[in-house]
C-alpha cells in the first residue's frame, strides 16, 4: 500500500512516498481502494507541526489517515476491498 509520509515537523519539508504493509480490520473496518487523493491545507498545517500541542500526532505519520481517530468516520470515493472479520 502506498502512502505519503511526515516523517518530522517543519515548513516546506517534503513528503515521503512509501509502501506501507497492509493494517489489520477490525470487526467494523474496511478497507478502501483509492485511485486519486489530494493533500489539503490541514494536512500541511499539520505536517508543519501547527498543530503538535494540541493533536498527539506520533512520527512517523500518515497523512490522510482517519483510522482510528477521535472516531472519525472519513470519506473516501474509492471501492471497498476487505471487511474486517
Amino acid at each position: 500500500m502506498k502512502a505519503f509520509i511526515v516523517d518530522r515537523y517543519g515548513k516546506k519539508r517534503a513528503l515521503r512516498l512509501a509502501d506501507t504493509p497492509h493494517p489489520e480490520l477490525r470487526d467494523d473496518e474496511v478497507l478502501v481502494e483509492v485511485h486519486a487523493a489530494g493533500v489539503n491545507l490541514l494536512d500541511s498545517k499539520i505536517r508543519d507541526g501547527e498543530f503538535k500541542l494540541i493533536l498527539p500526532y506520533r512520527l512517523p505519520l500518515i497523512l490522510g489517515a482517519r483510522r482510528r481517530w477521535g472516531g472519525s468516520q472519513g470519506r473516501s470515493a474509492g471501492a471497498a476491498v476487505q471487511a474486517g472479520r
